[in-house]
């Protein structure tokens, strides 16, 4: 069967850093495009992600060294034939990017640009339209004879969608088999190659005693001839990548070159540890279906696909505690909810925004008790106390009333809230 890989069409699951980080791990001077390929992408259904793996293999990680210049802006050979035609050039990165999601866009769908969107890629209408919408597809057509173009653009994918991200909980760890293992094979085995991410097999390690490195150590050896490897092994410290994405793994029959195999440590089954295992297996789980567009339907365990051999690898329908941990680990059903709950978690609240700091009152002089006294024909004499604040003299109305017009009346009203004197008339 002919090489598949992933869907050029889709959204991206891998974000900025996660794709920079991988390229400038190998190339410190590279440019930070990441972020226009996923900006850009969305515009045209293109998966961004998966486009900018394909730059970094058309340009050696921004290397070059070949025909195509880095002020060309050209960074998936467009045009480029040899060395007497370096192919198309842009004037701003922004431009080869969306050139490059353009010829993407042409090779994997047959529907017209958006309206909006002016065409810049100078091939477009050179393409057969819709021939390759799989990565795999453009095995001899994007490059000639190009027959294992899409595995390797596929790899670098996996690659990026295994960089840590800080907006995720868990990593992986590569601590991949030696290639000389007869449990790593590679992109192929004798029976067949690998055909792209399809779907996921969750399998038990149905041993009492060993963590994540020592199955893995267990895989590497092979120690009494068995072939037997997966992709990914957990336990409750880690999760283990003991292959690329992209390389064949025995652990299924019939879908060792189209699903992943996940390996499930048991050892401390019934310990508090065990729950820790199973928050990493769902994680891993939701985040591999997501990351490849799977739905949830691709998820299985090895007890689908031999319930002769294998009918309690890693649990069977309908399991419940009391059947015991020879019969499962988990109840199916409900891992299954979780892994969907967390491929596509429920959107939280927004987060109200903070006020912003008021500024503090002016803090008041402190009151100073003082005499007020009068002055009239009669003299100068004390009159009440009051209260001084600042600049301003405070006196209680009805003492300061009686010291300057003993015969006056004081009348409070409630109304309006006002105080009337009444001064009493001139005889």
């Amino acid at each position: 069967m002919s090489y598949r890989g992933t869907a050029i069409m889709g959204p991206a699951r891998a974000r900025i850093e996660q794709m920079e980080a991988r390229t400038l791990s190998i190339n410190p001077n590279a440019p930070h495009i990441g972020s226009l390929y996923l900006a850009l992408g969305p515009r045209l259904g293109v998966r961004g992600d998966l486009a900018y793996a394909q730059a970094l293999h058309e340009t050696n990680y921004f290397r070059y060294g070949g025909v195509v210049k880095p002020e060309q802006n050209n960074y998936a050979g467009i045009g480029a034939t040899g060395p007497g035609n370096p192919g198309a050039s842009f004037a701003t990165p922004e431009l080869g990017v969306l050139a490059h999601l353009q010829h993407l866009f042409a090779y994997a769908s047959t529907a017209p640009l958006p309206p909006s969107m002016t065409k810049v890629d100078p091939r477009f209408d050179l393409v057969t339209r819709g021939v390759a919408p799989y990565v795999g597809d453009l095995n001899g057509r994007w490059a000639v004879p190009g027959t294992t173009y899409g595995q390797m653009v596929d790899r670098i994918l996996g690659e990026i969608l295994m960089e840590r991200s800080a907006a995720e909980p868990y990593r992986t760890t590569a601590a991949y088999l030696s290639s000389a293992s007869q449990n790593r094979p590679g992109a192929c085995s004798d029976s067949g190659c690998w055909e792209g991410v399809q779907g996921i097999v969750v399998h038990r390690t149905a041993s009492p005693t060993m963590d994540a490195r020592a199955i893995r150590n267990y895989f590497n050896g092979a120690p009494d001839g068995r072939f037997a490897s997966s992709q990914f092994v957990i336990d409750n410290s880690t999760i283990l990548q003991l292959m690329p994405i992209g390389e064949v793994a025995y652990h299924t029959a019939g879908k060792n070159y189209t699903y992943l195999g996940i390996e499930t440590c048991e050892h401390n089954w019934g310990t508090p540890a065990w729950a820790e295992t199973y928050r990493k297996l769902v994680w891993l789980t939701a985040y591999l279906a997501r990351s490849y567009n799977l739905p949830l339907d691709a998820v299985s365990g090895h007890f689908q696909w031999d319930p002769v051999d294998r009918p309690y690898d890693p649990t069977h329908p309908g399991w419940k505690p009391g059947d015991g941990k020879a019969r499962g680990l988990f109840v199916w059903e409900q891992f299954l909810a979780d892994v969907q709950a967390a491929m596509y978690p429920a959107p939280q609240p927004p987060v109200p925004p903070e006020s912003p700091p008021q500024p503090e009152p002016p803090a008041l002089p402190e009151p100073r008790q003082i005499p007020v006294s009068v002055s009239d024909e009669k003299g100068v004499r004390p009159c009440v106390e009051g209260l001084l604040i600042g600049d301003e003299t405070y006196v209680p109305i009805r003492s300061y009333t009686a010291c300057i017009a003993p015969n006056a009346a004081v009348h409070w009203n409630e109304k309006d809230w006002s105080v009337l004197v009444e001064l009493p008339l001139e005889p």
